[in-house]
Parts: C-alpha cells; structure tokens; sequence
C-alpha cells in the first residue's frame, strides 16, 4: 500500500494561491489553541522565478510565507485535523528530460514519490500548466515535533538517470499548503 498519494493535478484543476491566509471574506481555521490562523493557505514557499531541473541533484528551499512566523511555529501550532501538502506547480518542458525525478523532503530526507515532466506544456505555451502535490502531513508534523524544521525545508528533485542533453524542463514553484 502506497503511504502517499500522488495527485496529478491536471488540465480541470485550477489552484489559485499566492498568499498567505484564507481568500478574502472566508472563514480563518483555527488552530489548536483556539487562536486565528494566519495561514489556512500557502505557508512556505521558493521565491524568484522558474527553476531549472537539470542533470544534478537540485534542492530547492522553502521560505515561511506567513509574516513574522517560522514554519516550525506555524505547523507546531496547526490544529491536529489540519493537512499538509506539498505542490509543485507550472511544470514546463520544451524537450522532454528523459528521466523521472525522486522528490525529496529535507531536512529527513524523506522520499515523497516521482516527478514526470509527461504532459508538461512548453514554456511560453498558454493552457493550464501542470501540477503534483503530495501529502506530507505526517512528515512536516514529525519534523517540527523533532526540532527538526527550525532552519526551515528543502525539496530536493533528484534524476533517476543521466537526463536527456539540452532539455529545458522547469518548474515554476514549490509550495507548502495548509488546509
């Protein structure tokens, strides 16, 4: 039995989230506390533009996307029925890599499943752009109740193989969703 579920978020799937916090107007989640969550939405996030997938291990880090609070403080301070997940969105690719990627989660190093540029529109090309998500809540909860994200996460993509020469497969970002 897989642990984890593997989404292909395809062409009907629209996730809309740049900010940190509930859509304006919508109800804020409380957390365990009883306390207004500031997250409920994106809580970590990579910043600058499309990353580059190339022939090498390639971590990507995540900065906290809520003002003022560290990732470790905010999953610590989640409400229990709250989830994780992991998304990695706008996957491009003019010339396919030849290689599946393992997705990693630092820092324990744990494999969350594959990344396939298949399907994966060029870049420039207008359509829905392609995403997965994986369900990280047990090892993002694991990590902060070990001390272990107080420097914050990283992602590694790691090829499976050599990638194909020349390819110009990317991603647009990486982000951290609670909900």
């Amino acid at each position: 039995m897989m642990r984890r579920a593997m989404i292909y978020l395809g062409l009907a799937a629209s996730l809309a989230l740049v900010a940190c916090g509930p859509a304006k107007g919508q109800p804020q989640p409380a957390r365990s506390g009883g306390r207004p969550c500031p997250g409920g939405g994106v809580i970590a996030q990579t910043l600058g533009g499309p990353i580059l997938i190339r022939a090498v291990d390639r971590p990507v880090r995540l900065a906290s996307a809520c003002d003022g609070e560290s990732l470790a403080a905010h999953v610590r301070a989640a409400a229990p029925e709250r989830r994780f997940i992991l998304v990695v969105e706008d996957l491009r690719a003019g010339s396919q890599p030849g290689v599946v990627f393992d997705v990693r989660l630092s820092p324990n190093g744990q494999s969350l499943g594959t990344l396939s540029f298949f399907a994966a529109r060029p870049p420039g090309q207008a359509g829905t752009p392609k995403r997965v998500s994986y369900d990280v809540t047990r090892d993002v909860r694991a990590m902060a109740a070990a001390g272990r994200l107080g420097g914050g996460m990283t992602v590694s993509l790691a090829p499976s193989g050599q990638p194909v020469a020349g390819n110009d497969a990317s991603i647009g970002a990486v982000r951290l969703i609670e909900q």
